[in-house]
């Protein structure tokens, strides 16, 4: 299993990392959707995922979201703190042997929280292969979002 962790900064100046909402992993709709990661390259619409931890707030495509390289969604594409509108993040992709014509399609994906985790579960297959991406957020770190394939 690969794990992959990305960080951000916290600014106690605008938001303190002590202020931790409850965290969340839910499909973005008409009445959520003003919660989702803001900012210049900010992509995330109804449909697509939310994940957050009341410090990080990033967003997941639907699988009818194409998202540059892929035909289908299931990839980070906003990432930020929370209420800021910093989302300078354009999106990520795994590439089965580095060919784009191998990139698995989105089959699946489960939303999942417990007390402080949140978690976005995204299933991809083909014929011949299978993987699953997990991102999750934690309020025990709450400037890290964890991806693990």
């Amino acid at each position: 299993m690969r794990r992959l962790r990305l960080w951000t900064l916290c600014l106690v100046a605008v938001m303190p990392c002590s202020a931790m909402a409850a965290v969340v992993a839910t499909q973005l709709d008409e009445a959520n959707i003003a919660q989702r990661p803001g900012g210049l390259d900010a992509i995330a619409g109804q449909g697509d995922w939310l994940l957050s931890n009341g410090v990080l707030c990033a967003a997941v495509s639907a699988i009818g979201h194409e998202t540059g390289l892929s035909l289908t969604g299931g990839w980070l594409i906003d990432l930020g703190h929370c209420g800021r509108g910093d989302d300078q993040f354009l999106y990520t992709h795994i590439l089965p042997s580095m060919a784009r014509d191998r990139i698995l399609p989105a089959r699946e994906i489960v939303a999942e929280s417990s007390a402080g985790q949140a978690s976005l579960t995204v299933l991809r297959r083909d014929d011949a292969l299978q993987m699953t991406v997990r991102y999750s957020l934690d309020q025990a770190e709450p400037e890290q979002l964890t991806i693990e394939t």
